[in-house]
């Protein structure tokens, strides 16, 4: 009977600890989605740092970007001799195939382009940006002009 007893406190006692190993995960799940950097917050970052980043566009620093608060990765496309893309990822959300990313991008053409520096058929929205949704799929791009050449993106697969 004792035996029974523990085997019974020992089930509730695990379901208890998985429960709320749960509870801490997507508690740490919500914590990471409500830090993501909004459409706002990195329009705020490359309108307030305008003039810095052109300046490291401008002497070839691409780097130097990486300093700003929030600006976690960079990566860097050269389409042709004249055209130049640099993408600066800043947050993203979920895991591999259901994740969202977002940041800003300097393309020399000062045309939108697709997540890593892709040439897309974008669809011109109602608020001025542009968009493209997979035919048979749940994969988008969302981009919008911030200033010359700066633009925000938002990538979902």
């Amino acid at each position: 009977m004792k035996n029974n007893i523990l085997s019974k406190l020992f089930k509730k006692l695990a379901a208890a600890a998985a429960i709320l190993l749960g509870f801490v995960l997507l508690l740490s799940l919500a914590g990471s989605y409500g830090r993501y950097r909004t459409k706002e917050n990195t329009r705020e970052l490359v309108i307030e740092h305008l003039e810095f980043l052109n300046e490291s566009i401008e002497n070839e620093e691409y780097e130097r970007i990486l300093e700003l608060e929030g600006v976690q990765k960079q990566n860097f496309w050269k389409n042709d001799e004249e055209s130049l893309i640099i993408e600066y990822f800043c947050k993203g959300a979920g895991i591999a195939s259901a994740g969202t990313y977002a940041g800003f991008y300097y393309t020399s053409e000062d045309q939108p382009v697709g997540f890593d520096g892709t040439a897309l058929n974008f669809t011109k929205t109602k608020n001025g940006g542009w968009r493209w949704e997979e035919e048979n799929g749940d994969n988008y791009e969302y981009t919008e002009r911030i200033s010359a050449h700066w633009y925000y993106y938002e990538a979902g697969f």
